[in-house]
């Protein structure tokens, strides 16, 4: 699990070098194997926005 921040009673984590607040709804909650299985490979994605035309 990613190292929570409190500050002030609110937990942030570090996105790309910045604090963000992390939702109360997410907060006690970590993602299952089968929920990740389930999502669409990185390279798909990146391959079907190389094939966009601009």
């Amino acid at each position: 699990m990613a190292k929570r921040i409190n500050i002030d009673g609110k937990f942030y984590r570090n996105r790309r070098g910045k604090l963000v607040q992390i939702p109360d709804e997410w907060l006690g909650k970590t993602t299952d194997r089968q929920t990740i299985k389930k999502r669409n490979s990185i390279s798909r994605r990146t391959r079907k926005n190389k094939n966009k035309s601009t």
